[in-house]
């Protein structure tokens, strides 16, 4: 009788830590999902700057942008790739230093 009382209080020890940390696991799966989602959102910003940049491009060769005007917006779109892309080498960095701990 004995022996069950210490097996039903060790049963409900464990049921009791396994509920008071279960928060700790998911809060870190939750974290590296953010990570994951950032990365795609900057990923797909950086294309969509790409296309922009491609469609301005095809504008320019057909004669319906003016020199002054392409130079302009390529000069902008340059700049907004560039920013992405520094954010995005930037948060690979966090991610390596971060994963090395």
């Amino acid at each position: 009788m004995i022996i069950g009382a210490i097996l039903i209080s060790l049963a409900i020890l464990v049921l009791v830590v396994i509920f008071v940390t279960r928060p700790l696991y998911k809060a870190e799966l939750v974290e590296e999902d953010q990570e994951v989602n950032d990365t795609k959102l900057l990923t797909s910003e950086y294309q969509q700057t790409l296309s922009r940049i491609r469609d301005l491009e095809l504008e320019y060769q057909e004669g319906k942008t003016s020199i002054e005007d392409y130079q302009q917006r390529r000069e902008t779109l340059n700049n907004e790739a560039a920013e992405v892309l520094l954010k995005l080498d930037s948060d690979k960095s966090v991610k390596g230093i971060n994963s090395q701990k």
